[in-house]
């Protein structure tokens, strides 16, 4: 919460982990809703223990694991500042004075949450990597950006750091044409589009990933249209040569 209802919360962590909890498993029994908790980052923790083959969580390569702010998405006022999240009010900048690239890459809050060095329950959590807890809750309550998420009910200890599978070394090649595909796709979705062709590569058993792949990968995940249907973005199977 933020403004006059940051220091107040009417909901209990009980509660919370419940709720968030049975949309968890909303989101796994039903194949056609799609479920992304963005605000509520143990979302990944409880997909992990609900099912660890779900390629939903980051240890399974799917983006945006963690707390979005700073990292895959920020706020941009009427007025042109520029906060973290919409319920972070610290700007950071303002697009009426400097460009938008320029914030979104030299901020230092921004830089902060990109190389998070967590206090708290969030600091000794074997899930820092995959949840890391909502920024935004101990920064409008405390002031302290890194401080433990205080409405997670989780206790941490059960065993070593779950390392994304980013993380492990794991690199594919994509050929230029892929790169040049890739390159069209709005940049907004660029990083989560290159992780599912990776993703859809990878448990092929393959190294490499050819334009084709794009589109396979889309009508894997999104049914007959792919991605393109779904969010229209313009992407399709590369169109073959009859000459």
């Amino acid at each position: 919460m933020t403004s006059r209802g940051e220091k107040v919360t009417n909901i209990s962590s009980e509660t919370y982990e419940d709720v968030l909890r049975r949309v968890t498993i909303a989101s796994h029994s039903e194949i056609g809703l799609m479920i992304r908790a963005k605000c509520a980052p143990h979302f990944k923790r409880m997909a992990l223990e609900l099912d660890p083959n779900w390629p939903i969580t980051l240890a399974q390569g799917y983006e945006a694991g963690g707390c979005l702010a700073g990292t895959h998405y920020c706020r941009v006022t009427p007025e042109g500042a520029v906060t973290a999240c919409p319920y972070m009010e610290a700007e950071v900048g303002s697009i009426r004075q400097t460009g938008f690239a320029e914030i979104w890459q030299d901020a230092e809050q921004f830089q902060a949450l990109r190389a998070p060095k967590l206090e708290g329950r969030c600091g000794d959590c074997e899930y820092t990597k995959m949840c890391g807890g909502c920024r935004a809750r101990p920064f409008a309550r405390d002031g302290n950006l890194m401080g433990e998420d205080f409405l997670c009910g989780y206790q941490p200890g059960q065993g070593a750091v779950i390392e994304p599978l980013g993380d492990r070394g794991e690199s594919l090649v994509w050929s230029p044409e892929a790169e040049t595909r890739l390159s069209r796709v709005p940049p907004f979705v660029r990083r989560m589009v290159r992780r599912g062709v990776e993703d859809f590569v990878r448990n092929q058993g393959r190294t490499s990933i050819e334009p084709d792949d794009m589109a396979k990968a889309a009508e894997h995940r999104f049914g007959e249209g792919g991605l393109a249907a779904r969010f229209g973005i313009g992407f399709t199977r590369p169109e073959t040569s009859h000459d």
